[in-house]
Parts: C-alpha cells; sequence; structure tokens
C-alpha cells in the first residue's frame, strides 16, 4: 500500500523551503493578490463498451496481460455521474524580478452513480527569479488527486497573473509574460500531458516537481537545465488503473542565434523509470483446487524482473529566417528507450524534417513539414517510413479556425498504460465563435490513428511444460508481430457566457470512439455532457 500524502507533501514542502531562498525579501514594491474561485459543476459521463461486462482482455495464447493495460470497473467503467463544489484559491506575490504562486483547489464530489462522495485535491507552487539581467530560476510543484484526466489538464496548465481573476486571465491566454521563460515553457509543456483517458475512471494521485535554470547570453541565445521528478499512484486497492511509476527526468536546452536570419534550438532529454509492477516472465502450469472442489489450472510463478527503464529523447531545429514572412526550418526529434525486462525490445526512432513556417498576414499562418523516419525494436532492421505535419490558422473578426495534421514515429512510455513505440496519425479541426463580448463558443473534431508497435507490460508468460523454463528471448518470440491500431475520434461543442463582471456559465458536450479490433478488447462509445457555474473574485490586494 502506498503512503498517499507523506510523498506528496514531502516534496511540496522541499519546494516552498526552497522558495524562500529563491525569493528573497527585495526592497522593491510588489503587488500581492489573493484571488478567490468557486465553481459547481455537474459531469455526466456515459461509456457504452462493445462487451456489456468487462473483466479483462483476451490474452494471446501464452501471454497474459498485466492488470494496467485494461480499464476495468465492472460495468461502471468509464461512467460518471458527478456533482463537484470546488473552491479555489491563489495568493499571488510579484515585483520586477520575482514571482511567488501557490494555489489550492479542493473538489467535493457527490457520486451519483455509486452514491458515495469524495474529497479531490489539486495544489500547485510558482516560484520564479530573475537573478540578474540574464539568469532565471524557477521552482514549481503540482499535486493532484483525483479520477479526471481532463481536470488535472486543465488545472495544471491554467495560470493566473497577479492583478486578474482566473476569467480575466483566461480572456488574456493568447497572451504570454515577457521575459526568461523559454526553458520554462518547454519544461512544462511536457510534464502537462495528460493521461491516457481511455484508461477509464481510475482514481489516482500526481505529483511533478520542477527545478529550471536559465542564463542568457545574448539576444535569441541561452543555455539552460533542469530536474523533474514526477510519483504517478492509483489510489485505493481496485483492479485496473494506470501503470505506476517513479520518473526521474534531466533536461538541457541550448538556443543560439547566429544573425538575424540563423538560429539553432537543442533540447536533450533523460530520464530513468522506476514502475512498481514487476513483471512475471516466467511460469509453469500447475493443479489446484477451486471454491467448489473442482481441479483448476493454476500458474507457479518461477522468476520476475524490473519494469524500469531508461528513456533518451533529443530535439534539434535549424531556422532560417528567408523574410519577414517565411521561416525555413531542419528539424530532427529521436528518441531511444533501454527496457529492463527482456519481453519489451528497445526502441529507436528519428523523425526528419524540413519544413516552412509563413505568415501570409498578421491573421493568417501556415506551417508545413515532412521528411523520413526511421525506427527500429530490438535486434529487429531499421523501419523506413515518413513523417508529414501541417497546420493552418485564419484569425477573423468574431472568430478563430485551425486545423491540423500529423505523422509520426512517438513513445509513450509515461502516458499510464505503458504502449511503448507508436506509429500516430492525426487530425484535427478547432473553431472558436465569439457572439458578443460575453458569449463564446468552441467546436473541435478530431481524430487519431495510433499504430502500436510493440507489446504493453506483459505479467506472465506460461512456460509450455513442468520441466521448461521460459527465457526472456523465448518469451520475446511470443510477442513477435505484435501489431494493431487503436482509433479515437472525438468531436465536441461547448459554450461559455460570462456575466455581472465574475461569473461564468459554461456547458458542453463531447462524443468519442475508441476502437482497436481485437477479440476481447474494450472498444467503446462515450457521451460526455458537463455544466458548471463558476465566480471568480480579486479577495484582498495589497
Amino acid at each position: 500500500m502506498h503512503r498517499l500524502i507523506p510523498a506528496a507533501a514531502t516534496s511540496s514542502l522541499f519546494l516552498l523551503l526552497l522558495s524562500g531562498a529563491v525569493l528573497p525579501q527585495p526592497a522593491t514594491a510588489r503587488d500581492n493578490i489573493l484571488i478567490g474561485d468557486l465553481s459547481v459543476s455537474y459531469d455526466y459521463t456515459k461509456r457504452n463498451y462493445s462487451q456489456a461486462t468487462v473483466s479483462a482482455q483476451q490474452p494471446e495464447e501464452g501471454v497474459a496481460e498485466a492488470p494496467a493495460i485494461v480499464p476495468v470497473y465492472g460495468n461502471y467503467t468509464g461512467d460518471r455521474r458527478d456533482y463537484t463544489v470546488s473552491p479555489r484559491l491563489t495568493f499571488s506575490s510579484q515585483s520586477q524580478t520575482d514571482l511567488l504562486e501557490l494555489t489550492y483547489a479542493p473538489g467535493f464530489v457527490y457520486d451519483d452513480l455509486r452514491y458515495t462522495t469524495r474529497v479531490d485535491h489539486a495544489f500547485s507552487l510558482r516560484t520564479e527569479k530573475h537573478g540578474t539581467r540574464r539568469w532565471f530560476f524557477s521552482l514549481a510543484d503540482t499535486y493532484f488527486l483525483g479520477n479526471d484526466p481532463l481536470r488535472e489538464t486543465d488545472l495544471r496548465t491554467t495560470g493566473t497573473t497577479a492583478g486578474t481573476t482566473a476569467a480575466e486571465s483566461g480572456a488574456q491566454g493568447g497572451e504570454q509574460q515577457a521575459g526568461g521563460q523559454e526553458l520554462q515553457d518547454t519544461q512544462q509543456a511536457e510534464d502537462a500531458g495528460a493521461l491516457d483517458e481511455r484508461v477509464g475512471s481510475r482514481r489516482y494521485w500526481r505529483n511533478t516537481a520542477d527545478l529550471l535554470v536559465e542564463y542568457s547570453y545574448g539576444e535569441g541565445s541561452l543555455v539552460g537545465g533542469g530536474y523533474t521528478y514526477e510519483i504517478l499512484r492509483n489510489s485505493g486497492d481496485t483492479g485496473g488503473g494506470y501503470t505506476e511509476y517513479d520518473r526521474h527526468r534531466l533536461m538541457a536546452h541550448v538556443a543560439h542565434r547566429f544573425n538575424a536570419e540563423w538560429q539553432v534550438d537543442f533540447t536533450g532529454n533523460y530520464s530513468k523509470g522506476i514502475f512498481d509492477e514487476p513483471a512475471v516472465v516466467a511460469a509453469t502450469p500447475a493443479e489446484g483446487e477451486g471454491e467448489d472442489g473442482v481441479a483448476v489450472d493454476v500458474l507457479r510463478p518461477e522468476t520476475s524482473l524490473s519494469s524500469d527503464l531508461r528513456e533518451y529523447i533529443g530535439s534539434l531545429r535549424l531556422d532560417y529566417s528567408w523574410s519577414n514572412h517565411a521561416t525555413v526550418f531542419f528539424g530532427d526529434d529521436s528518441s531511444r528507450t533501454d527496457y529492463d525486462d527482456p519481453l519489451r525490445r528497445d526502441n529507436w526512432t528519428h523523425n526528419l524534417a524540413m519544413g516552412l513556417d509563413y505568415s501570409f498576414s498578421p491573421r493568417f499562418f501556415l506551417t508545413l513539414s515532412g521528411g523520413p523516419s526511421f525506427s527500429k525494436l530490438g535486434n529487429q532492421s531499421w523501419e523506413v517510413d515518413y513523417n508529414v505535419y501541417g497546420s493552418v490558422t485564419r484569425l477573423y473578426l468574431h472568430s478563430t479556425l485551425s486545423a491540423h495534421v500529423s505523422k509520426s514515429y512517438d513513445v509513450e512510455n509515461f502516458a499510464g498504460r505503458g504502449n511503448g513505440l507508436t506509429d500516430t496519425w492525426e487530425a484535427g479541426i478547432d473553431y472558436t465563435y465569439d457572439f458578443t463580448r460575453n458569449l463564446s463558443s468552441v467546436l473541435s473534431v478530431s481524430y487519431r490513428d495510433d499504430r502500436r508497435l510493440q507489446h504493453p507490460y506483459v505479467s506472465t508468460v506460461v512456460a509450455p511444460g513442468e520441466d521448461a523454463a521460459a527465457t526472456g528471448e523465448d518469451a520475446g518470440e511470443l510477442l513477435e508481430g505484435y501489431d494493431y491500431h487503436e482509433k479515437l475520434f472525438q468531436a465536441g461543442i461547448s459554450l461559455d457566457y460570462t456575466f455581472l463582471r465574475w461569473y461564468t456559465l459554461s456547458g458542453g458536450y463531447t462524443y468519442a470512439r475508441d476502437e482497436t479490433g481485437l477479440a476481447g478488447s474494450s472498444d467503446y462509445d462515450e457521451h460526455r455532457v458537463f455544466v458548471q457555474l463558476a465566480v471568480s473574485r480579486n479577495l484582498f490586494r495589497w
């Protein structure tokens, strides 16, 4: 049983103490503000599986899946009928050289599906310090306890600027804070990734702590680094859930501008993943007796190995400013993963691309890129494919239209399912329309096709006989040719109405369809409706 609060509290307390060193009490004027938010919401989610009752994914012959792979919770997997009352307090203290921001947002939830109550928690700490004109330091910690990855993502990515309410800061979402943010934005963009919601309604907690340092040695030139410690745990003893892990990540970032036309940017990441579920890689059949006295077949574990991994990711981009409207670039995104588990073959990926960023006007943007891609699993030969990316954004007087399409190799080691190497196709359209200053709507449609090239975490491989011993190499042969597609279609619409300055009424509907085509898989259709009334005010300012 994992100790829930101490691990997260220790990390948060450590950062809170460090923030005292990062944020000394300067003589310059400070702007302190306490913002209060309160939201009341209803979330209805109905997930209809292709099979009325899903107890487990049908394993391949000789291989049994790990419990964390398939979302299972009786007939209620993924269903949700939650009434939530969530107060939120944000304290922000800002001067010309530093920033301290603390946010706490509990959620008091009544589960109308299971007739139970629970309390979710969300906490964040962020400190920034400009030591001189060139040095920038940042500490951050986020903690979330709940069962909705979408809500966690909203809480992680929603920030407030000192002196503005949450509603006002949302209206200013397109504006970026100035100064010393490039490395922080790079780090937080990767950390804010949501867990895979296809796992279903699973209660979990996640704590992420970041330390970032950046030194700017010229206009458009900087060098920096960072460290991230992330913990993911399931809450409770319910079967299934996410693949639990501790993640240590080191990051290095270098950006250099040669002149007005040429600039290069490199980011490198090293991650060590420590997973809690050891893989039983060998077992032999044995005879046992069931509850009714009937003989049943059981498995006798022979050995177990670690599921830990090491992940290396590098991203290089070279830009050439062709004109005031066009930038030509070359990029290389590469990754490698080394698994301790011999059942999981190591993987390599390279996505090489050349592209163009073009601005037809201040309200019309286009990005196009493409090139060859390479992937490799274990001792297999390199597989050659291609990658492509295209996006277009058009700003109108009262609306914004954007569309994108992409294809590339990716590695999903820390999304909660352990999918590994994936070849991904994705396309989407987003349309935002402001009917009035206070009434706006968002319409979105997306399609994603993940070609899974690697077997997820495996719990048991059965040896063929009493005297047989399945080695990692023998067991790996059972997984050769593992290749299937997981397709996800989503469409949604939402409305936001702001009134009486501090109040916002929101509502929306989302439809999702997930399918794999595998026998016994947890394909589903999902309908989600939400309604929320929120109020946000500046309580005190001094």
